[in-house]
This record gives C-alpha cells, structure tokens and sequence, in this order.
C-alpha cells in the first residue's frame, strides 16, 4: 500500500540492477505475456477500471499486438508495459524498468512543485549549483523545459506515469520534472529552458543534463539537496507546538518504515495532550504499512481500534510472488491439493477450514478467491494507543501527494468526523501492491492484488476526498516563503478557539505572516522532549 510511482527515484539510490545481454523476441514476448497475464488473474480493480475508464483488458491487448509484434529491445518492451499500466489509472501500478534500460539524466540543485491552474513552479534551488547561477529563484514559474512547454510535458507524460486520480498524476509530474524519462531516448545534451518571475520577466537558460548510474548510487548527494528526507523515527515526524495559540502541528511524510511507531506516537500525542486543536501535516505523504495507518486515525477517535479491512485476491500468481524460489512444477502441485493450500494459508496467518478452501476448487482446479483482512489484524502488534486520543479538533492537510495508506488514514478520520481538510484532493488510491519479476529481463512488476476499505466499505481508490477548504500553493506564498496551508490552518483554529473571534472565513490581512514567524514554537522531537529552535 505504498505509491510505486517513486520506485523508480528510490532505486536512483540503490545497486538494484544488472543492464546484461540484449533479450530475443521470443524472450521478450515471453516476459509480455507474464505481464498482462499475471495482472488478468491478479488484478483487483478491473470492474472499477472497467466502469470509471471504460478499460478492457483483452481489447487493450489486442490493441497493443502491433507494437508488440515490432517490439526488439527491452527499453520498447518496458514501454509497452508502462503504457498499458498507465492507461489501468491506477498509481500503484509502477515497475522498476526506468533504471533498467540505461543511465538516468537529470538537472540537478532544483525541485518543483504543483500549483494552482496546472502549473509547475520553482519550489527550491540549491545555493551555488548552476540552475541558481542563472537567476532561477523559489517561485519562478517553468514556461518551457527541455524545449517543450509545461502542459505538453505534462500531455506526454500522461502515457508514462499512472496515477489514480488528476490531483495525484499533477504532484508526481511535479515531483519528477527535473528527470528526463529514459523511455523517450537519450536527452539532447543541454536541457533549454524558461521562466517567468512574478515581475514578469523571463529568464532563458541552458542546463547540462547529468548522467547518472542507477545501479551505483550516486544520485544520493544531489537529490537530497533538494528532497528532504528525514531518515529519523521509526517514522519520519515532526512536531511542534503554537504556544500563542496553544495549537500542535505534527507533519508525518511516510507510513514506510516497518518498525512498530506506537512507542513514538505515544510520546508526541502525550506532548500535545493539552493543546486546543492539532494541525495534522500529511501533504505528500505517499503511504505505505497499511495498519500504521489505522494506528494513527485510531490517536484521534474515541471508539478505539477501527473496522477498516484488506480485501486480498489469492491467485496463483499472489503465491509465486510470496514463493518465488519454488520451481512452477512443485507450486503447481501444492495449489491443486487443498490441504496443501490450507498450509500455506495457516503460515500466512488466514484462518480458512479445510471445507471453505475445498469450496474454492472447481473440477479439481484451484480458482483465485477473495479473502477479507481487518487491517488491526495485519500485524501482531495491538494497535490501541498508549495514550487517551486526541478528541480536539483536527485540520489535515492534504493534497494529489497523499497516497495508500494516507488515503485510508483520512478515510477513516473523515467517516468518524474527525477531520476538517484543508489543501487539495488526495491522490486516493487502496490497492497493495506485490512484485512479479519477468522472467528473462528480471525487471519487477507492480501488480495491485489487494484493496483496502474503511469499515462504511466505500470505495477508496480514484475517489478523492473533497477538503472542506481548499487551498492552493501561489506563485507569491512560493515567493514570500508563506505556506498558506499552515496559516489558512491556524486562522480557522484560531477562530474555533476564539483567539481570532473576528475571522469569519480565512483572511491574508489576518495572518500573512511567514508560518514560522507567526508564533513562538515549541518543538517536540521523537523522543517526547521539548527544545526551543
């Protein structure tokens, strides 16, 4: 339940792949027809697909024989796929075939950001690489890049980046602008570009794209520079206090660490346990534990453990994902006996009698079921906080980023009306991704073979939430420094607690300061002390 639309970026950092010897197009249809025919068994969205997209699988594939027929490289073949995963409109549909065909070419010393109209804006630059030698400061609006306009980019992109919903396709583009997609072919050697400053003025530049080696890890440097990541946890949180206003900001940026947080988050919501209102910062949160997520919703409700569960599709090609060094011959053998099924499932920690499995075999064949998971259950650990939940109002922060197991944090906190959001929809994806791993290039495919729902059972995926205010990031807040989510935020705390009793709806003459200057703070690190910044 993690958005797989940054594998490709997070490989940038790791030794993960061998380019090896060109494959024949006997294997290169081979490793098709394992793609398409393990996401037909696999897949758990095709009548949403069908229903919101109008997608046919077996009509896609006809579709796409031609350019299969003509397919003589790996690079063309993990295009093909990309495309046809693409068109499923789902974001946890990735593969990791962008750092398997060739160097990567970025510009480095720059990130971006998604604005309001579908725009992209300069969101940071590093101090003394060549982009910011140029003049190209925070805020600068991109007019052209690599010698194509922004919404033409972003027309191209749109065959090559799977997203679940428009909000989530426009914060990955964003995310991931400053790389020049392998699938298009090696990059001119300069990347020409323009940019307009809110004065209007236009800044022409020439930018060398830098080739970097995917399998050597040494992306690492230059990307941190302008991606911030907080490695410190287990989860990535900070936390701080608005001591004028007695209001808790807490900013969590991933669900992806593995080690049980609960210890942490008992010690944050201790701290914030007197505070009159919380401001819950999930913006660009891509997901990831899935039950993490239910630990989180569960600090801010009363009723305790929540009801949200996994729907899993146990196909075969689930259990040659989970049992990837079983010859096929000896996988095939285990899935036609159903006791040897039932084994596999106890491991799994399912609890099925021998009768129900029984009932899932047709003329002695076994046939993908579906079997339904509370999310508590997922994880030994019990997830009912240590400390009381916080009942006192919430304001979560969101936008296209918040992803899988975010989606599903909100879900839960917007049923139980607990929230009041703030910013733009969520990206609104539920499926859980599992690998399958073509046989002759070895590259992995992300197959959605699970989904989530909150305990109503309303559909999660491609269904964003509508925040209760919207907000924008603006070329001028980009400029002035001013996170308008943040003070929109405060203004409406402000007013809940009567600090601000004259703001009647969000106001820029009432707070249009700098969030970080707009109170003393109080911040609350992981380790549950306090320390003045």
């Amino acid at each position: 339940m993690v958005r797989y639309w940054l594998l490709s970026l997070v490989i940038l950092l790791t030794p993960v792949l061998a380019f090896g010897a060109p494959l024949t197009s006997e294997e290169l249809r081979e490793d098709f027809e394992h793609f398409w025919s393990s996401y037909k068994e696999a897949y758990v969205f095709w009548e949403l697909k069908a229903q919101d997209h109008g997608v046919d699988w077996i009509q896609m594939r006809q579709e796409y024989e031609p350019t299969l027929q003509s397919v003589s490289s790996k690079r063309e073949l993990l295009r093909l796929i990309t495309e046809m995963q693409t068109r499923l409109h789902d974001g946890h549909c990735g593969n990791e075939g962008m750092t398997a065909v060739g160097p990567i070419a970025l510009i480095r010393g720059v990130a971006f950001v998604d604005t309001a109209g579908h725009k992209v804006h300069v969101r940071a630059v590093a101090p003394g690489s060549l982009i910011a030698a140029e003049g190209v400061e925070t805020g600068d609006e991109v007019l052209t890049w690599n010698g194509q306009p922004v919404a033409k980019l972003a027309r191209q992109a749109r065959s090559l980046m799977g997203a679940s919903s428009e909000g989530q396709f426009w914060s990955m583009f964003a995310q991931l602008f400053q790389i020049h997609h392998p699938y298009l072919g090696a990059p001119a050697e300069k990347c020409a570009c323009s940019f307009k400053k809110p004065d209007g003025t236009i800044i022409e530049a020439e930018l060398p794209w830098d080739f970097i080696d995917p399998t050597g890890g040494k992306a690492a440097p230059s990307l941190k520079q302008v991606i911030e990541i907080d490695a410190a946890g287990p989860l990535p949180m900070k936390a701080m206090i608005f001591q004028d206003l007695n209001v808790a900001y807490v900013s969590l940026q991933s669900f992806m660490k593995p080690e049980f947080p609960k210890a942490q988050l008992d010690k944050i919501f201790a701290a914030i346990k007197d505070t009159d209102a919380l401001i819950l910062d999930l913006r660009s949160n891509g997901g990831g534990v899935g039950p993490w997520g239910v630990l989180l919703a569960n600090y801010m409700a009363e009723e305790g453990p929540d009801g949200a569960y996994m729907e899993r599709l146990y196909s075969k090609t689930f259990f040659r994902a989970i049992l990837g060094q079983m010859p096929p011959e000896q996988l095939e053998a285990m899935l036609s006996n159903p006791q040897y099924v039932k084994m596999i499932l106890d491991k799994l920690g399912v609890e099925m009698s021998l009768e129900e499995i029984q009932s899932q075999f047709m003329n002695g064949q076994y046939k993908p079921f579906y079997h339904s998971t509370k999310l508590s259950e997922m994880v030994p650990q019990d997830l009912t906080p240590g400390v009381a939940p916080y009942l006192k109002p919430v304001y979560a922060l969101t936008n296209g980023g918040c992803y899988s197991t975010t989606d599903i944090c909100l879900k839960i906190l917007k049923d139980l009306n607990r929230v009041t959001i703030i910013g733009t929809p969520n990206g609104a994806g539920s499926g859980s991704p599992i690998p399958i791993t073509l046989p002759n290039s070895k590259v992995k495919v992300m197959v959605p073979h699970a989904r989530a729902y909150p305990a109503s059972g309303d559909m999660i995926e491609g269904r964003p939430l509508t925040p209760d205010h919207i907000v924008e990031v603006t070329q001028e807040d980009l400029v002035k420094g001013v996170d308008r989510h943040i003070v929109t935020a405060l203004a409406l705390a402000g007013r809940h607690i009567g600090i601000l009793g004259g703001v009647t709806k969000f106001s820029p003459a009432a707070v249009e300061l700098n969030h970080h200057d707009l109170a003393t703070k109080i911040v609350v690190d992981t380790t549950g002390n306090s320390k003045i910044p």
